[in-house]
């Protein structure tokens, strides 16, 4: 095999590049006119495909692992809203923390992963209005129950392609081993 020049590297590394872009703006322009917002569907596409390697194995738990981060995260929000209790709202957020941080801390949870303590984490570092985390910011009437579900929508858009992602590339290995 032949090792590729420096500068034939740099092209092709640029070429893909753009083509990302190009496909990321597409898949973002495509769930903001459905509603959606972009930021949990490329935060789970970047930690999966980049921390975890997109290693087939890994996303079950990583899946898991982000929609509790996220639900986590708006839990204040959503039982402030339906209660009408903010101070149930910070309890329900506490306990929150406390599960998924324990969870992690045992190291043995498949659902306790360091990507849901990203999400929690910024969800509550980065306090914004519903509208802004649903990706609508001119709803400033949303609530924290729909802005959830918007959020859900597109996290569980990504998740579901990378599920359809990983059986194809299974049943592609597990033709090409059959016919060699």
């Amino acid at each position: 095999m032949q090792v590729q020049s420096r500068t034939k590297k740099i092209i092709k590394s640029g070429t893909i590049l753009i083509l990302a872009i190009i496909v990321i703006i597409g898949i973002s322009v495509g769930l903001g006119a459905i509603g959606l917002p972009f930021w949990p569907f490329s935060l789970f596409l970047f930690f999966y495909t980049a921390v975890d390697k997109s290693d087939p194995h890994k996303l079950k738990g990583t899946a898991i692992s982000g929609a509790i981060g996220i639900a986590a995260g708006m839990s204040q929000g959503i039982v402030t809203q339906t209660t009408g209790n903010s101070t149930l709202g910070v309890l329900a957020l506490a306990l929150c923390v406390l599960v998924l941080g324990t969870a992690f801390i045992m190291g043995d949870v498949s659902w306790a992963k360091v990507f849901g303590l990203l999400l929690l984490n910024m969800i509550t570092l980065f306090p914004q209005d519903p509208c802004v985390w649903a990706g609508v910011p001119d709803k400033g009437s949303m609530g924290w129950l729909e802005s959830f579900a918007r959020v859900m929508g597109s996290y569980l858009i990504v998740v579901f392609l990378f599920v359809g992602i990983n059986a194809v590339v299974k049943r592609k290995k597990a033709v090409s081993q059959f016919t060699d």
